[in-house]
């Protein structure tokens, strides 16, 4: 074998190599859970004999936080179901024409944007001239801002609460490929959240004794 053959050989293989870890390198999603994880409020709703009628308010924005986008049916669905699974409320609706028969208005914004989007950018072009031998991380932030507004447009209650997930790009984390994480859940665990805090305000609870 002659030293043309040889570099030519050995050219093939680095590109062959270079691809193999360019396509199979995976990413690993983890949960940074920093917020308990509510599969059932039901009950925090129990011990309210009086329940209002809300008219619910519900926007998600990604990355800007005006760049809002199109809220499907379903998961408006999945909101309202949340929503009337807590017990705190008699009716929960959706639609701004019968908004004047609501109580008060719950207003809801969900907000998810990418921590250091360009140093992201930066460690996925050194990660790739390195063949992803060495893993770079991105960190995902969700945000959910819930308002109670009473009929006079004053606002009677605020919370925000938060959540992230870390992702690892790289050779290493070909195991934990197939982790992938439903962002929806992670905004509807967040709006589960809300509620509790909300079923334990103060000011809420004076606002229906009224």
């Amino acid at each position: 074998m002659n030293y043309k053959q040889s570099t030519i050989k050995l050219t093939v293989l680095i590109i062959l190599i270079f691809l193999l870890c360019f396509f199979v390198n995976s990413c690993g999603t983890f949960h940074k859970k920093k917020v308990p994880m509510l599969n059932d409020i039901s009950h925090i709703g129990n011990n309210y004999p009086k329940k209002p009628v809300i008219y619910m308010v519900y926007k998600r924005s990604l990355e800007e936080p005006d760049n809002y986008v199109r809220i499907s049916q379903v998961e408006n669905e999945s909101i309202s179901k949340i929503m009337e699974s807590s017990n705190l409320f008699s009716e929960v609706l959706f639609d701004e024409f019968e908004s004047e028969k609501a109580d008060f208005t719950i207003e809801i914004n969900a907000f998810q944007f990418t921590k250091n989007k360009q140093l992201n950018g930066l460690k996925a072009i050194i990660a790739t001239m390195l063949l992803y031998t060495i893993p770079f991380s991105m960190e995902a932030v969700y945000t959910l801002k819930m308002r109670v507004i009473d009929k006079q447009g004053q606002v009677i209650e605020e919370f925000i609460t938060e959540d992230g997930v870390k992702a690892w790009v790289g050779l290493l984390f070909i195991p934990f490929g197939s982790k992938r994480i439903n962002y929806h859940y992670l905004f509807y665990n967040l709006l589960a959240n809300s509620l509790v805090h909300l079923s334990k305000s103060n000011k809420y609870l004076n606002y229906l004794n009224k």
